[in-house]
């Protein structure tokens, strides 16, 4: 980390009755310009600022202290992944929401890596934009409704496990599965990280469907999101 962490005072979370910052990038000044309009039409935020690539940006963020930073994935001037790694790098308690479009599940899982809060899609609806920046300035996540995966019957829908079952009523052990499972780790991965065999956390991965009545990748994924389990580091949980 850098001597850029905020402290207490410097809390990114606007006060109770206060407009949500906001700083938007993308190297499209037309996409910035509707974002504006539909950010601003509203009264629970404001943009404080603009850049078109990462290197605009980061004196911004410093100076302006946003609440929620909307940018496109990847910039211009960086790849997806340098982007948000050398933001939570230089501002770790900055929430990132990623707006693109790139539909790609693999695209989702690399940005939730390094620490984005949400990633939303560009053809979503103006409602969708205003929710996903509702969400992550409280401190939540998001993942778009159209997210594009392995499992189009699911897709702009969201699953929502057994009812009455929350991640607390899983055990450790699947929480950690869930959560590697959610960030992309392949099972051969998470054996070699938990010190067990691939074959045992397929087993665990199927035992964890059952309970959740959720099957499939994409599935887990969307409620791991949903349910906080991302996007802590899981080298630094399965360590």
């Amino acid at each position: 980390m850098t001597s850029n962490t905020l402290t207490s005072s410097e809390s990114l979370v606007t006060e109770v009755g206060g407009r949500r910052r906001v700083i938007l990038i993308d190297r499209h000044r037309i996409v910035r310009e509707a974002v504006r309009c539909i950010v601003e039409a509203t009264d629970e935020f404001e943009v404080v600022g603009e850049a078109a690539d990462a290197a605009e940006a980061l004196p911004l963020i410093d100076s302006l202290r946003p609440d929620v930073v909307l940018t496109d994935f990847p910039l211009e001037d960086r790849t997806g992944v340098q982007c948000i790694a050398e933001f939570q790098s230089r501002f770790p308690q900055l929430r990132v929401l990623v707006l693109t479009a790139l539909p790609k599940r693999e695209n989702a899982v690399a940005a939730m890596k390094v620490g984005v809060r949400g990633y939303l899609l560009k053809d979503c609806a103006r409602s969708e934009l205003l929710a996903a920046i509702r969400s992550v300035a409280a401190g939540g996540t998001y993942l778009c409704k159209s997210f594009a995966d392995s499992e189009p019957r699911s897709c702009g829908r969201e699953e929502h496990g057994r009812a009455g079952m929350a991640v607390t009523d899983l055990t450790e052990r699947q929480r950690l599965v869930l959560r590697s499972v959610a960030q992309g780790y392949t099972n051969r991965e998470i054996a070699r990280m938990l010190g067990v065999s691939a074959k045992a956390i397929q087993k665990h991965r199927e035992r964890l469907s059952d309970a959740l009545d959720l099957h499939g990748t994409a599935a887990l994924t969307r409620y791991a999101v949903r349910e906080g389990l991302l996007p802590e580091r899981t080298d630094q949980s399965l360590a």
